[in-house]
């Protein structure tokens, strides 16, 4: 699987919103932005989510299975990519991978699914009907060093949006929104 399309192509470099026109008692205008707000760079970035379908239902003492089976395999899975990603977020059954390039975000969300996607996971210690569903969106997002971690991360509402697709697709899918497509 390849992809050639440059993300300058997908999305383009800057995207402006021009706040609605307010009428009459419309209050959802945005506020004006300060002179003197911070300033983060906008940056077209592509976005792996993954979720651990059932991740709820692994108890306590099959945590250290699912370390070893589940998160050990998707940093391989991302190494073995030979790009590193530009930002990674996990929390629990959830990742998130940002990458400068479209084609690499889509080598790891498909190999993802490849390696967590159709394992046994009853013999491997851990709940039998876990799953893997992954989502694959290119878009502006805010990058800047997170003051909390000192790495780099992402933020936007695009971002948010992305997020809010993962629980729609079915496990053992990858999903591809619109502007990867």
């Amino acid at each position: 699987f390849t992809v050639s399309k440059p993300l300058h192509a997908v999305m383009p470099p800057r995207i402006a919103v021009a706040p609605a026109a307010a009428g009459p008692g419309d209050t959802s205008a945005a506020p004006p932005v300060p002179s003197s707000a911070p300033v983060l760079p906008q940056e077209i970035k592509a976005l792996v989510l993954a979720e651990v379908v059932n991740f709820r239902k692994v108890a306590e003492f099959q945590l250290p299975a699912f370390v070893e089976q589940v998160r050990r395999v998707a940093a391989g899975v991302v190494t073995a990519a030979g790009v590193a990603p530009d930002s990674v977020e996990v929390a629990g059954g959830s990742f998130q991978f940002v990458f400068g390039s479209l084609g690499a975000a889509a080598k790891v969300a498909l190999d993802l699914q490849d390696a967590l996607g159709r394992r046994r996971w009853g013999e491997l210690g851990l709940p039998e009907d876990l799953g893997l569903r992954v989502a694959v969106h290119a878009c502006p997002v805010f990058a800047f060093t997170d003051p909390v971690t000192g790495r780099l991360s992402c933020l936007g509402p695009h971002l948010v949006r992305a997020q809010h697709i993962v629980p729609t697709v079915t496990a053992g899918q990858v999903f591809v929104s619109a502007t990867v497509a």
